[in-house]
């Protein structure tokens, strides 16, 4: 959660961080700039909560906070523009999710709440994430929960023979800790599912 002296200095510059670029231009036209583009649909992603992230996945999945920015949960396509090339191979350009029909009006930039906001970014700067493997991937904060759950459990599966006690512990430490997190974004009745899913003790 941002702190309301970095939720006061967002709020300053938050304009200065707006894209000028019509970005959905790469999604309706067949050239952007010189080069040839195309579409690809690649086909939906199901959103539970709405708090969403983005980040390189073999990277930083498990820790990337949640932007500020929510959307509605639920399913939406997804596209990408895509420039095709023989010599080169295709590259991504953007990917969009498609949370409406509608021409968007805006382009804001997805914030954390932990970004350095003491300098102002110059006019080409923008915030972002590493794309160390060369990939990207936009999650609902319910996936991280899952992979963490899922971590969780096969930690257990591996000791082997777990008491029947022990079991009951494990479960409530689970239980206990799920219950500490603030609010009801996350879907904890659907984890503890999962901890039952993938549990051999």
């Amino acid at each position: 959660m941002p702190t309301t002296e970095w939720l006061n200095k967002y709020e300053a510059i938050k304009d200065k961080l707006t894209c000028k670029d019509d970005l959905e231009t790469h999604f309706t036209e067949k050239v952007i700039g010189n080069m040839g583009v195309d579409v690809l649909d690649i086909g939906t992603v199901y959103f539970p909560t709405g708090t969403i992230f983005a980040c390189d996945p073999l990277v930083e999945l498990e820790d990337t906070p949640p932007f500020i920015q929510t959307i509605p949960a639920g399913t939406y396509p997804v596209k990408i523009c895509v420039v095709p090339s023989e010599k080169y191979g295709d590259r991504y350009a953007c990917v969009k999710v498609e949370v409406s029909r509608e021409k968007p009006v805006r382009y804001e930039l997805g914030m954390t709440g932990k970004e350095d906001l003491d300098e102002e970014p110059g006019e080409d700067e923008y915030f972002g994430f590493g794309v160390d493997a060369g990939m990207g991937c936009v999650a609902d904060i319910q996936t991280q929960a899952l992979d963490a759950v899922a971590a969780y459990t096969q930690t257990f599966n591996k000791m082997g023979f777990i008491e029947t006690e022990e079991r009951d512990e494990i479960y409530m430490a689970l239980r206990g800790i799920l219950d500490a997190l603030p609010g009801d974004t996350l879907q904890k009745d659907s984890l503890i599912e999962k901890f039952e899913e993938l549990r051999d003790f």
